[in-house]
């Protein structure tokens, strides 16, 4: 576990979007469940 943790705060581009990621949740931008489940659905109608 540690080696991965080293090996994660080593790739600068993966820590740039872990914070972005924890930006979006902190100011509510997230998908919800229903998001999901409906983008899933229109990707299996559309092939």
């Amino acid at each position: 576990m540690l080696e991965e943790t080293v090996a994660v705060l080593a790739d600068r581009d993966l820590v740039t979007q872990l914070a972005a990621a924890e930006a979006d949740l902190a100011t509510g931008r997230v998908e919800t469940l229903g998001d999901l489940e409906a983008a899933m659905r229109s990707r299996r109608t559309s092939v």
